[in-house]
């Protein structure tokens, strides 16, 4: 049994389920994360340049809050923190589920459980782990909701489109934007 085998007080379902997500993470990261902003909170940052809580990496642990997905001590869930307050739940959630049942039908395996700070590691060693990271930014997260074949099975091919769409007006709109604070800070450089 995988729970026994990462010894985590779950049931196989959950960690098939987790595994799901997991394989899902870039494209579900689209909804989730669903503006150009709130990629700004998905990076690493604080006091040191690699050291953050933001959930960056696509693994999880117990009560990790470093892990992508993790398995709180206090209740039984699989929670995702790589999710953002403007995303839509309904889509959100539709996607996570259909990547969760997915990873059910499969029995895939999650991997090892990430239990310490996954900012300790250092990038050699999260990428000899085989540790992916979230999209970087909301153009990042688009393409592989584009790519994602589980994507239009679960939503439909028209709010796929829609969504994209819109979305890759958003990013373009916001990102070619050079902003007055933007540019004092770069002429302050010269």
């Amino acid at each position: 049994m995988l729970s026994e085998k990462y010894a985590v007080p779950r049931s196989d379902l959950a960690l098939h389920f987790t595994a799901g997500v997991l394989r899902h993470a870039g494209a579900i990261t689209a909804l989730t994360c669903p503006t150009y902003n709130s990629y700004q909170g998905l990076t690493a940052q604080g006091d040191l340049a690699d050291f953050s809580w933001a959930p960056i990496l696509e693994v999880w642990g117990r009560n990790n809050r470093s892990a992508m997905l993790r398995f709180p001590m206090n209740r039984y869930c699989v929670e995702n923190r790589a999710v953002d307050s403007a995303c839509n739940p309904y889509l959100a959630a539709a996607l996570t589920l259909a990547a969760g049942l997915e990873g059910i039908r499969d029995k895939a395996d999650p991997g090892e459980p990430i239990n310490t700070d996954v900012y300790q590691m250092g990038r050699t060693a999260l990428k000899d782990a085989g540790i992916g990271t979230l999209p970087p930014t909301l153009l990042h997260a688009l393409e592989a909701f584009e790519e994602d074949t589980l994507v239009e099975q679960a939503l439909g091919t028209e709010c796929k489109n829609i969504f994209l769409e819109h979305k890759r007006k958003e990013w373009q709109r916001t990102f070619f934007h050079v902003s007055t604070e933007q540019r004092e800070a770069m002429l302050t450089f010269i």
